[in-house]
């Protein structure tokens, strides 16, 4: 915590002194974000983005702001505002693959609750497809190695529950399709 504090201080010194460097203040709203002092974060991004409106770290970092308060919906706003910036961004990808994958994982639960099965299926495995695409392109932009193990650990999740649901439909298919004919 001590490593913390002096960090922050640090940070904040940087901002006051280099006010036209938003490197101090993108890290500096890093350690609200962590410390969940939102209000504080929200006032620094949108300071931020008011400077440099088109620079993708700061609609990431706004994104990453609202998914935590809990507006995916608008989170998704910013990420793909910041992919179509940068689309080779491994962070932007990671992020985007992130809320697609727990998006799949919500709509899936919610229909086997339901006791849907075909349609959690048939409505998550669309989500999945596009929360690995992302994942991969996180994983070939991913120059400096930060996310080796969860990020890959996810996508071969996602690739098995792909795999898997592509050959439970085609099962399906088939079964309906014998049906129909017999």
């Amino acid at each position: 915590i001590g490593d913390d504090t002096k960090l922050e201080k640090t940070l904040t010194e940087g901002v006051k002194l280099i006010p036209n460097e938003p490197w101090y203040s993108r890290n500096l709203v890093n350690i609200y974000l962590e410390k969940k002092e939102y209000s504080v974060a929200r006032e620094m991004i949108d300071n931020l983005i008011k400077v440099d409106s088109e620079n993708p770290a700061n609609l990431s970092l706004k994104g990453q702001l609202v998914e935590l308060e809990g507006d995916i919906k608008e989170a998704m706003n910013y990420y793909e505002r910041s992919y179509a910036l940068d689309p080779k961004n491994f962070e932007i990808n990671s992020h985007l693959g992130r809320v697609w994958y727990n998006n799949a994982n919500a709509i899936e639960k919610e229909f086997f609750d339901k006791r849907l099965y075909d349609l959690a299926e048939s409505e998550s495995l669309p989500i999945y497809i596009q929360a690995m695409e992302y994942y991969e392109k996180a994983f070939k932009y991913d120059e400096k190695h930060e996310e080796p193990t969860i990020g890959k650990a996810i996508s071969s999740s996602i690739q098995a529950r792909v795999r898997t649901g592509l050959r439970f439909s085609m099962t399906i298919t088939t079964a309906r399709k014998a049906a129909k004919i017999a």
